[in-house]
């Protein structure tokens, strides 16, 4: 979701924001399908909560740094 309204410094940054969520995300996801795969212990499920924990952690502080970017620019465009 591409916010028109934003100036095309902003889009630039978002991308690279989508980037590195993306990448974490990613990262996360087949360090946990290597844990299911290699490893059944039940020291396996507590490290898969600390991959989706820090998935999703950075999902949450790339959307609030964002919208804290978004906010500075529309104060400053006041």
């Amino acid at each position: 979701m591409v916010d028109e309204s934003a100036q095309p410094g902003d889009k630039a940054q978002q991308t690279r924001d989508f980037r590195r969520v993306a990448a974490v995300s990613a990262v996360c996801m087949v360090g946990i399908v290597l844990i299911f795969i290699f490893d059944r212990s039940s020291d396996a499920i507590i490290w898969v909560f600390v991959l989706i924990f820090i998935s999703s952690g950075n999902a949450l502080f790339t959307l609030v740094r964002s919208a804290r970017r978004r906010q500075a620019a529309l104060q400053q465009q006041d």
